[in-house]
């Protein structure tokens, strides 16, 4: 059975545990320990194939200077996640970004996709507009779909979409290119805003 590993990428308080929490069990927990380094794992079908997906929670301050090697080496795919209750967290993967964007183009580098989590609470709380998620995305050439990790709203579609991505052709069962330049042809033909 096919396993990939999705690491879930962002600020602290942004909604990584409960994406990863609603993705596994289909229901939000309010009682979750933020402090606590998570792996969520589940199998699930998708284009009627099943296979196994593992959610991992890098604590923050595991992002460190050598968080992105490690990561390369762990994830096939990364999620980078901001609240859009909060500019701060916004921010902080752009301050990121340079990291990012270096990893994801090496041979074998992760599939990526920018998340706009907390899009249930009420507009007047936004601090960031969904084209700035639109355009972080377009940036590193890849998806973007704003979420609610509370009301499950395109938890799923975001684990299915992902599974898909990396299963296509070019992409081997362990989430290794066939060569950097058959990675960049396919980010560009897959910008896509869900």
């Amino acid at each position: 059975m096919e396993e990939w590993k999705i690491a879930m990428i962002g600020d602290v308080g942004v909604g990584k545990i409960s994406f990863a929490f609603q993705a596994v069990n289909g229901c939000f927990c309010d009682e979750i320990d933020p402090t606590l380094d998570e792996i969520y794992r589940s199998q699930f079908v998708v284009d009627d194939r099943r296979c196994t997906v593992e959610l991992l929670l890098p604590y923050p301050t595991e992002l460190d200077a050598g968080w992105a090697n490690r990561l390369t080496y762990t994830a096939q795919a990364w999620a980078l996640v901001y609240s859009i209750t909060s500019r701060a967290s916004f921010d902080h993967l752009i301050a990121l970004s340079p990291q990012v964007a270096t990893h994801a183009k090496l041979e074998g580098g992760p599939v990526l996709v920018v998340l706009g989590n907390k899009c249930d609470l009420h507009e007047a709380l936004r601090e960031v507009p969904k084209k700035k998620g639109e355009e972080l995305a377009r940036w590193f050439g890849c998806h973007f779909c704003e979420t609610s990790a509370k009301t499950g709203q395109n938890v799923g579609r975001v684990i299915a979409d992902l599974v898909r991505r990396l299963r296509q052709p070019g992409l081997a069962i362990s989430g290794v290119d066939s060569g950097p330049q058959k990675r960049e042809e396919r980010r560009k033909k897959t910008c896509v805003i869900l």
